[in-house]
């Protein structure tokens, strides 16, 4: 009888055994091999390639959902999960026995398949995943549809596992940028795009770690008097060579890595506590901040802007939050109650770059916006294209007459401001002003101390 418990409590320890180191190499929720799985078989994968480099190619796929969380949005979380879990399955079915699918997370999903005869043979499981995707999944008698875009690396004997993901990934993010639902391959082009990007957010982290994030500021004037009214606040980043990054550089780093959050936590700050030692002088000045759709959509947003405005002083009217068209048409419900909430509270709330999106007169009546700002590149065109002079002349009307206030920016030159100066609009751009740092619009003033 104490041998059988003691071989029973053997055979219970073996399985709870077993029963950990399932689960710490699968993913929970569709059984796939996680991340941890993942890499070591890429990495006993990569050794067999550099024995056998003859045997054939190694590919990896590193897919991504696009619109997952409109479906998460919309329908709940149980429905995405029933898509990721549906996804698993059709990703096992199209690929051969020898390959792995893997779940890394959240939407992503990585196939590793080794011994392919040509590229080519890459490219067509590519397109197998792209259709298997595609196809729209049940769910409580309505469809549930996402696509993919699929970024393809092939493994080498001077590839890690690690960079052979971070490769495939790379050529996922190239399918987005690129129009999503379509397949790229990670090239020298993306290799040189990948080492710049990641030396950019070094110099993010560490800009923010050290305070190197500078703001500098453009005037918004009023028209026809040309008065100063505000001021937009732009991050700059200073690099360890002690020149300027501009925000096209950066931004989109920033935003693929999270770091936009904080980045945007700490211009609002700056550009608050700035504006508040400018209000003495000019008390009606207020201050432009732009809004990414990260921030916008985190739970504690309200509570970042009104800390802001508290610790500097300032009154909610004294701050406008700008938005593009697009982060504001795929905020989640929540994301727009947040604003409407700080709307409620005196917080001006704009749409940038209007006119290059896609929002329509329904929109403009349902958002909780109070201002519009007319894209640039309507006011660069002005001058030569009726249909561009028409277009700036249009949108400032509609929304006075929705009782919105206007902004018309890019202004550079005094064609164009004779064109808009009887519009009753405000006007940003360089023929007012470029975006400087602090001191140097403070000379710009007339109410600036000697």
């Amino acid at each position: 009888t104490c041998l059988l418990l003691q071989l029973e409590d053997i055979t219970g320890r073996k399985t709870a055994e077993q029963r950990l180191t399932r689960s710490a190499l699968h993913d929970s929720l569709t059984d796939l091999p996680n991340r941890a799985m993942l890499l070591d078989r890429t990495g006993r994968a990569l050794a067999r390639l550099a024995r056998r480099p003859n045997d054939g190619l190694m590919a990896m796929l590193f897919c991504d959902l696009d619109g997952f969380k409109a479906v998460n949005d919309t329908h709940g979380h149980a429905a995405g999960d029933e898509l990721l879990v549906e996804v698993a399955r059709r990703l096992s079915q199209v690929m051969r026995p020898t390959d792995t699918v893997a779940r890394l997370g959240g939407d992503e999903f990585v196939v590793l398949c080794e011994n392919l005869p040509t590229t080519a043979e890459a490219t067509r499981i590519a397109v197998r995943v792209e259709q298997a995707i595609s196809r729209p999944v049940p769910w409580r008698g309505q469809p549930l549809t996402v696509t993919a875009s699929v970024g393809i690396a092939y493994g080498s004997a001077t590839v890690s596992a690690q960079e052979l993901v971070r490769n495939a990934d790379t050529a996922m993010y190239q399918a987005k940028t690129l129009g999503k639902n379509r397949h790229e391959v990670f090239d020298e082009d993306l290799r040189a795009r990948s080492t710049s990007r990641v030396r950019v957010e070094n110099d993010l982290r560490t800009a923010l770690r050290t305070a190197n994030v500078e703001v500098h500021y453009q005037p918004i004037v009023e028209l026809p008097t040309r008065r100063v009214t505000g001021v937009e606040a732009l991050a700059r980043l200073r690099l360890p060579d002690g020149t300027l990054a501009m925000p096209a550089e950066f931004i989109p780093v920033a935003e693929d890595t999270g770091l936009i959050v904080e980045l945007g936590a700490h211009v609002l700050r700056s550009a608050c506590q700035q504006l508040a030692a400018w209000r003495e002088h000019a008390p009606d000045l207020h201050l432009a901040v732009n809004l990414s759709a990260r921030q916008a959509a985190r739970a504690d947003l309200c509570d970042v802007v009104q800390a802001a405005l508290a610790d500097a002083g300032l009154p909610a009217h004294a701050l406008a939050l700008e938005l593009t068209e697009s982060v504001l048409l795929e905020s989640a419900r929540s994301t727009l109650g947040k604003l409407g909430e700080l709307r409620e509270s005196g917080v001006q709330i704009g749409i940038d770059d209007f006119g290059t999106g896609y929002a329509s007169l329904r929109y403009l009546r349902d958002l909780p916006v109070t201002f519009l700002k007319v894209d640039r590149s309507f006011v660069a065109g002005m001058t030569h294209n009726h249909h561009d002079a028409v277009i700036v002349q249009t949108v400032t009307r509609l929304a006075f007459d929705l009782g919105l206030g206007c902004i018309v920016e890019g202004v550079e030159t005094e064609a164009q401001l004779g064109r808009i100066l009887d519009t009753g609009a405000h006007a940003q751009g360089y023929l007012f002003g470029r975006p400087v740092p602090a001191t140097d619009f403070e000379r710009q003033m007339s109410w600036a101390t000697p």
